[in-house]
């Protein structure tokens, strides 16, 4: 356990789980703005980890505004062709103890190819795997481009990958939870400035080509959690048309064409997004919830009211879980030592998470009309 003043990061892995252009890192990008946005004039920060972090959301976020500003909105942004791990730091204005998500993401091609055995290692340490959902795609192509969705998509390789993480989490006794979170839903929705409310329709939708996606993961996960969580990661857009196109590969892509929406002067309105704070919210949930079992663990430890395989029961809940305790506990011979130096310091450390606790109970009461509860 760090000393006094020292930062304490207590990191929780997140895998994007989708294939090329489909919106991840737009979609990362959203959950910060709307974390700085929501937690204004608030003591809670959510800020980049590292300068890769940084300059890959300020790039994705110049781009997005820059198009908006131009009145023009293309949506096929140029997928990542290198493994990348993004960093989000989330504090309550004490740096001792910070949680840091670190979203894995990779290219969109490896999950058709032979390095998707990458994807799966990717998964395997990362209790929360987010599936981002092309909403346009969903809701304008028509049954009579089934193949291009479930293609455009990547479902059938999404599906396979979802079945391995739940299956192997789960029997290793580890935590999983799986978001479903439709991107680009900015003429679907009427909170955000939007002209229709298509929400029951684009539930429904995502319901007929995740329906069983959501089947493998409860039958192997033992019915873990499962969210469903649609995010504006544009704002004030309006779809107008979609025509077809092949790209490099030959592939039939979608491609939309967007109108930009105007304020009552005429000026093109700023990015704005919507939807995205709940999905930051349960995210931090989890790692507070882990955090506040481990805690727990430590002071029962101390006390010698656990036996040696309920400790270990409890050990295996996650790898995160694991090094925590490890930071608190050590190995046998200092365990003593470092149970006693824990215990001074829990309150110290309860305190600082309760600050965190208060602001991100009120974000996830903010799920307004868009998250559902899957039948």
């Amino acid at each position: 356990m760090s000393g006094t003043g020292e930062t304490q990061d207590h990191s929780w892995l997140v895998t994007m789980l989708g294939p090329s252009r489909v919106g991840k890192t737009s979609l990362l990008t959203a959950l910060q703005v709307a974390a700085n946005d929501y937690f204004a004039g608030t003591p809670v920060r959510v800020e980049p980890e590292d300068e890769i972090t940084r300059r890959a959301f300020a790039d994705n976020n110049r781009i997005m505004i820059s198009e908006l500003k131009a009145r023009r909105f293309s949506p096929l942004l140029k997928g990542d062709e290198e493994e990348r791990t993004y960093g989000l730091t989330v504090s309550a204005g004490v740096d001792t103890h910070r949680i840091v998500l670190r979203f894995q993401d990779y290219p969109g091609g490896y999950l058709s190819t032979a390095k998707s055995s990458r994807v799966t290692e990717l998964l395997a340490d990362s209790p929360t795997a987010i599936v981002p959902i092309d909403a346009t795609l969903l809701m304008e192509a028509g049954d009579d481009n089934s193949l291009e969705i479930m293609t455009g998509l990547g479902l059938v390789e999404v599906e396979e990958q979802v079945r391995i993480w739940a299956k192997t989490r789960t029997q290793a006794g580890d935590r999983t939870r799986l978001l479903l979170v439709p991107v680009k839903c900015e003429s679907y929705f009427n909170d955000n400035g939007g002209q229709y409310n298509e929400a029951d329709k684009l539930f429904k939708m995502v319901q007929k080509y995740y329906g069983s996606l959501v089947d493998i993961y409860r039958q192997e996960s033992g019915r873990g959690p499962l969210m469903y969580a649609p995010v504006d990661t544009i704002g004030p857009i309006e779809l107008m048309d979609v025509t077809w196109v092949v790209d490099d590969s030959g592939v039939r892509r979608m491609k939309p064409e967007y109108s930009v929406r105007s304020d009552a002067f005429g000026a093109p309105l700023p990015r704005k997004i919507k939807g995205a704070e709940p999905v930051l919210a349960h995210l931090v949930k989890d790692v507070l919830s882990v955090q506040d079992e481990a805690l727990r663990l430590v002071e029962l430890e101390a006390d010698r009211q656990l036996t040696d395989i309920q400790k270990e029961n409890l050990r295996r809940r996650s790898n995160w879980f694991k090094r925590f305790l490890d930071d608190f506990s050590g190995n046998h011979t200092k365990r003593k030592v470092r149970l006693e130096e824990a215990r001074s310091k829990l309150d110290a450390l309860n305190a600082d998470l309760e600050k965190l606790t208060q602001g991100v109970d009120s974000l996830s009461g903010n799920d307004s009309g868009r998250v559902r509860i899957w039948p």
